[in-house]
């Protein structure tokens, strides 16, 4: 990075998946406190002009004296996306998967329709580089048709998505019959056993009924306003 370029006068260094907040406990690479200080002293000292150096890190911790130093010498992006099973997790999660799908289909001059992405975003599930490869080859796959259907998506796209069982209790808990339906289906055909899933869904139950049990206890005359 610090190096002039010989072919151009913009040159980008990209160094991806750089172990800079990994706990030590749980890291197989780690820097060291020396090695700290050397990227330190060289993100302080700056670099030749139309030089940019990307560090791309799979979790970031604001507390850390890196993370400061890097901030106050250059721009820190929060590239994450929330993985929980929250309803505003998964909108948000859905925000980006749409627009992902939107920049690489207006590539191809393609559309989607709304059946078809949702019956690829059950495929896929939130990964992203699963998404944009199998929109490349459905792309490809539709050749001069501009738009993509749901029979095309059954047709070229294998189904890699993993359900966790507890989007089948957080379906419940919804009320989202529609939903716990296809996810119950998702998790038999992953290989989880009836009884498995009978077990979790007694647990969420009983934890239900106490929860129950307790407030009629605790507020015989129903909740108390404030």
């Amino acid at each position: 990075t610090a190096t002039f370029s010989f072919l151009a006068p913009r040159k980008i260094t990209v160094v991806n998946q750089i172990p800079l907040f990994q706990a030590d406990s749980s890291a197989s690479v780690k820097y060291t406190d020396k090695e700290y200080k050397v990227l330190e002293t060289f993100i302080k000292g700056g670099w030749p002009a139309e030089h940019i150096l990307v560090l791309i890190t799979g979790q970031g911790d604001r507390r850390k004296k890196i993370f400061k130093t890097i901030d106050s010498h250059g721009m820190a992006i929060d590239c994450t996306v929330p993985a929980g099973a929250r309803k505003a997790d998964k909108d948000e999660q859905r925000a980006v998967l749409q627009t992902v799908t939107s920049r690489v289909l207006e590539k191809y001059g393609k559309q989607i329709d709304t059946q078809a992405f949702h019956t690829l975003i059950d495929r896929t599930g939130f990964n992203l580089d699963s998404l944009v490869a199998n929109l490349e080859k459905l792309a490809a796959f539709t050749a001069d048709r501009r738009r993509i259907g749901p029979d095309d998506v059954r047709q070229v796209v294998v189904r890699e998505r993993k359900d966790p069982i507890f989007n089948l209790t957080n379906a419940i808990m919804e009320k989202d019959g529609s939903t716990a339906i296809t996810v119950l289906e998702n998790l038999k055909s992953d290989g989880f056993h009836v009884l498995q899933i009978a077990k979790t869904l007694e647990n969420q139950f009983r934890k239900l009924t106490r929860i129950r049990e307790f407030s009629i206890h605790a507020f015989p005359d129903g909740p108390r306003a404030g």
